[in-house]
C-alpha cells in the first residue's frame, strides 16, 4: 500500500504553531510591561509633582497673591515667591512651573499671567528661544484655546483636588499637575501648575521596550530549540515508530490466512505520554483481532465437526448442553496438551420455581431470558451455556478470566441491586447462587474436576442464602 505523502508535515505544523505562540506572547509581554511601566513611572511623578505643588503651595500668602493680581504690582512677598518657584524649577528639573489666571472678560475668557519659575540665563534674556519673559499683568490667553481657558476658569472655581494631564507646550511633551490657589475666603484666585518632561519616560521606555523584547526573542528561540528536541522525542519519532508498524501489519494482514500471522509488531514506545497508552492499545486491539479470527476459524471448524447439529437452547438464545459438552472436549485437549487456561461459573437461578409457582411458566420463561441477558452482559467475552432448566454455565477465559473476581462482585452487587428496585417485577429480579473454579494443572487432571469444585462452591452459596433469607 503506497505510503500517502502530507503537504503539511506535522513538525512543521508544530514549529509554525510554537512560533506563533512565542510570537504572541512576547507581543503581550511587550504591551503588559509597557502599560505596567508607564503606569509605575506616571504614579511616580504624580508623586513628586504633587509634593512640589504643596511645598509651593506653602509658600504662597494667597491674600498678597491676590492683591498683586488686582493691581499688577509686585510685593516683597511675591519677589520672595518668585525667587522660590525659580530654585524649585532649576532644583527639582522641572519643565514648567506657573502660576496664571484665567478670567471672564465681554469677550469671552482670557488668562492673566501672575508668574513663572525660570531658570537664570532664561530670566536675564539670554536664551533665545523665541519665547518672551512673562511678566505679572501679562494677558496671555492667546496661547489657548476658548475651551481649554474656559474649563480652567472653571476647575480654579469649583475644583479642589490636584489635576494631572499630559500636555504639549513650547518645551515639548510634559506630565503635569495643577491645583487652584484660594484666598482666606476660600475663592480661586489663580491656577498652580507644575510639571516635567515625558522624554526621559519615553527614552526609559523604549531602552525597556527594547530590553524586553531582546529577552523576549532569546527566551522564545531558546523555547523554540527545546521544544523541537522534546516533540522529536516525545511525539514525532513515537508517531512514526506507530506509523511503521500500522503500514507493516497492514500489508502483512492483506489476504492473510493464517490467524497466527495477524500480529502487530510495535517497537518500543516509552514516550510517557497518550502515545504511549495508544501503542499499547493497538497492540491489544491486534491481539484481540487475531484471538478473534481464531475464534471464527475455529467456530467454522466446528459447525464443519458437528454437521447441522444445534448448539443453542432454543429459549434463551445461548449455548446448550451439547455445545458444552464440545467444549469440555476442547478444554480436555487443551488439559493435555498443557496450553489450557480457563475458569468455571457454575450458576443455579434461585427463583425460577417460585416465579412459576406464583406467576404462571410465561413468567418463568421471562425470569431465565433475563438471567441469561444478565449473565451474559456481565461476562460478556465468555461463552454461556444452559445446561438445565436453571443452571447455567460460563467459561471464563482471556480478560474474563483475568478479571474474574471483580466480574464476580459485580455479579452479586447487581443481583443485591435487583432485589430493591421497585421498578422490577418478581420475575425480572435476577437471583441465583454462583460457585467459581479455576483450572490448576497442579490439581486438575480434566474439565470434571473444575466443574465439580465450581458446583460445590455454588451449592454452598446457595445454602448462604437460603440462611441470610431466612435470617
Amino acid at each position: 500500500m503506497a505510503k500517502k505523502k502530507h503537504q503539511g508535515a506535522l513538525k512543521r505544523q508544530i514549529i509554525a504553531g510554537c512560533a506563533v505562540f512565542v510570537a504572541l506572547l512576547c507581543l503581550i509581554m511587550s504591551i503588559v510591561s509597557f502599560t505596567v511601566y508607564r503606569k509605575s513611572m506616571l504614579d511616580q511623578f504624580e508623586t513628586q509633582i504633587a509634593s512640589i505643588i504643596y511645598m509651593t503651595e506653602a509658600q504662597i500668602d494667597t491674600d498678597d497673591l491676590e492683591q498683586c493680581i488686582e493691581t499688577g504690582a509686585a510685593s516683597e512677598k511675591f519677589d520672595e515667591m518668585l525667587r522660590y518657584i525659580d530654585d524649585a524649577r532649576l532644583y527639582y528639573g522641572l519643565d514648567y512651573i506657573v502660576l496664571d489666571t484665567p478670567v471672564k472678560t465681554d469677550d469671552g475668557f482670557d488668562v492673566i499671567m501672575v508668574a513663572s519659575g525660570l531658570l537664570a540665563d532664561e530670566r536675564a534674556g539670554l536664551v533665545d528661544n523665541g519665547i518672551p519673559i512673562p511678566h505679572l499683568g501679562d494677558m496671555i490667553g492667546s496661547a489657548f484655546t476658548p475651551d481649554f481657558i474656559e474649563q480652567t476658569y472653571d476647575e480654579m472655581n469649583n475644583e479642589t483636588e490636584i489635576r494631572f494631564s499630559t500636555t504639549q507646550n513650547d518645551y515639548g511633551n510634559s506630565y503635569g499637575g495643577a491645583i487652584s490657589l484660594r484666598n482666606s475666603d476660600g475663592k480661586g484666585i489663580a491656577i498652580l501648575s507644575a510639571g516635567v518632561s515625558t522624554a526621559s519616560i519615553d527614552n526609559a521606555m523604549r531602552n525597556y521596550i527594547l530590553l524586553i523584547a531582546l529577552c523576549a526573542v532569546a527566551l522564545g528561540i531558546i523555547f523554540l530549540i527545546f521544544m523541537n528536541l522534546w516533540i522529536r522525542k516525545r511525539v514525532l519519532r513515537p508517531i512514526q515508530a506507530i506509523e511503521n508498524a500500522a503500514n507493516e501489519f497492514a500489508q502483512k494482514s492483506h489476504g492473510q490466512k493464517d490467524p497466527s500471522a495477524l500480529v502487530l509488531n510495535m517497537p518500543e514506545i516509552n514516550s510517557g505520554n497518550e502515545l504511549e497508552d495508544l501503542a499499547d492499545t493497538l497492540v491489544s486491539m491486534s491481539n484481540d483481532m487475531k484471538d478473534y479470527v481464531e475464534d471464527i476459524v475455529f467456530s467454522e471448524q466446528e459447525i464443519l465437526r458437528i454437521r447441522g447439529i444445534a448448539l443453542n437452547d432454543a429459549l434463551t438464545g445461548v449455548r446448550n448442553k451439547t455445545a458444552f459438552n464440545s467444549m469440555e472436549d476442547e478444554l480436555n485437549k487443551e488439559i493435555e496438551n498443557g496450553t489450557a487456561e480457563f475458569g468455571v461459573l457454575m450458576i443455579d437461578l434461585n427463583s425460577l420455581k417460585k416465579v412459576n409457582d406464583n406467576y404462571g411458566h410465561d413468567k418463568g420463561d421471562i425470569y431465565i431470558k433475563k438471567s441469561r441477558t444478565f449473565i451474559c452482559d456481565i461476562f460478556a467475552h465468555s461463552p454461556v451455556f444452559r445446561i438445565g432448566g436453571d443452571e447455567f454455565v460460563v467459561i471464563l477465559k482471556d480478560r474474563d478470566l483475568e478479571n474474574a473476581d471483580e466480574l464476580l462482585q459485580k455479579f452479586n452487587d447487581e443481583m443485591q441491586r435487583m432485589q430493591t428496585d421497585p421498578s422490577l417485577k418478581e420475575w425480572e429480579r435476577v437471583w441465583a447462587a454462583v460457585g467459581m473454579a479455576v483450572y490448576d494443572s497442579s490439581n486438575d487432571t480434566d474439565v470434571p474436576g473444575v466443574l465439580s469444585r465450581a458446583d460445590r462452591e455454588m451449592y454452598e452459596r446457595k445454602r448462604e442464602m437460603k440462611s441470610e433469607e431466612k435470617g
